[in-house]
């Protein structure tokens, strides 16, 4: 894959009798040069960005910005092999999931077509408010849109599945996944960050930093099953898919640091907010014990509280070197515990989905040395 990029300099503003607003850019309005981009296996895409910035008051600014992009999919995406093993139902059975390479005759077979890069659309609107020399805050509101977002497919399941893939020299294998340009996608989100940061006496400084993210992603599009499906059932694209998608992640995060330092001796603390998430997970079982798909069942569907997690660190620096120690997830928080149908009798007692995993409190110290 050859990748070519052409971009032009853009036209430098003599200093002189230039006004500067902020540290920002101080143009009204930047038309930076589009970025023009060739692939020899995906074609062509010319993209740009259009951004403008007005100053209301000395302290408050208003800003805006429009951008188009465009992704090529990856050699992983595009050439990814791989078998793994999973436990699915209550007692676990083991099921043999293959992901096929989507240019193979495998995954051809049951569907799969050629990817298409991804082409995205941002629009965004904002506010800068510096009332004082010590503290300053933001406020964007942006909404993302992709176009033939490249994802994961089904994990494509049951006897029918298993006769196709057995037939093409996967014997054994229970399921089969691929990468696809199955959706279109949205994002809406808001940022709010607040800094405030101010000197002390004995040369020690105080920063404290604010971050609030809230942001919400909806499937817009599915494609058609492909016909190759058509007689084995399974959807290309699902409900467990679409939950990963749009609400195997928190909406809300926030994160409160703070640090002093003093010569050479500094602290720092960290509260961070995960909020809420579900899961669907792939399968439970039936009356006899025997997995089967979740498409048409909620039982096993569970919703994981939002989490504060607190890190803690302090270092100490002398001539070149700095010693540091601190605690991540300095309380031991825990995710909420998998529902009985959704752990496997027991085996996974926590969602690989945690957005700040499940292995509780961790202790470090380290030595660091410039040269």
């Amino acid at each position: 894959m050859h990748r070519l990029e052409l971009a032009t300099k853009p036209q430098q503003i003599p200093r002189r009798g230039r006004k500067r607003l902020s540290t920002e850019e101080s143009d009204p309005v930047r038309l930076p040069p589009p970025d023009a981009e060739r692939f020899s296996d995906f074609g062509s895409a010319v993209t740009g960005k259009l951004s403008t910035r007005l100053e209301l008051t000395s302290r408050l600014s208003v800003r805006g910005a429009g951008s188009t992009g465009f992704r090529a999919p990856s050699l992983a995406q595009t050439n990814l092999s791989a078998t793994s093993t999973n436990f699915i139902g209550n007692p676990p059975v083991p099921q043999e999931v293959v992901t096929l390479p989507v240019n193979g005759a495998a995954a051809r077979a049951l569907g799969a077509t050629a990817l298409k890069p991804e082409r995205s659309q941002n629009l965004s609107l904002g506010m800068a408010w510096t009332p004082t020399k010590t503290f300053s805050a933001t406020l964007d509101a942006y909404r993302i849109t992709i176009e033939d977002r490249v994802v994961f497919s089904e994990n494509l399941l049951g006897a029918q599945v298993q006769t196709a893939l057995a037939g093409l020299g996967f014997a054994g294998q229970t399921s089969a996944r691929f990468f696809t340009n199955a959706i279109d996608t949205r994002t809406n989100g808001v940022d709010l960050v607040a800094n405030y940061g101010v000197r002390l006496a004995d040369q020690a400084t105080l920063r404290m930093t604010w971050g609030t993210n809230w942001g919400r992603t909806f499937v817009t599009r599915i494609s058609d099953n492909p016909a190759q499906l058509a007689a084995l059932n399974p959807k290309v694209f699902g409900r467990i898919e679409r939950n990963r998608v749009e609400e195997a992640q928190p909406r809300l995060n926030s994160r409160l640091s703070i640090s002093y330092a003093k010569k050479a001796l500094s602290f720092e603390v960290q509260h961070a907010y995960f909020g809420s998430f579900t899961m669907r997970p792939e399968a439970i079982v039936d009356g006899a014990g025997n997995p089967v798909p979740i498409v048409t069942s909620a039982q096993a569907d569970q919703t994981f509280r939002g989490r504060w997690i607190s890190d803690v660190s302090t270092s100490y620096k002398f001539t070149r070197f700095t010693i540091t120690g601190g605690l991540d997830n300095a309380f031991n928080i825990y995710p909420d515990r998998n529902i009985p149908i959704a752990s496997n009798s027991g085996i996974l007692q926590y969602t690989s989905f945690s957005p700040f995993g499940f292995n509780g409190r961790f202790v470090y110290a380290r030595i660091g040395y410039r040269l």
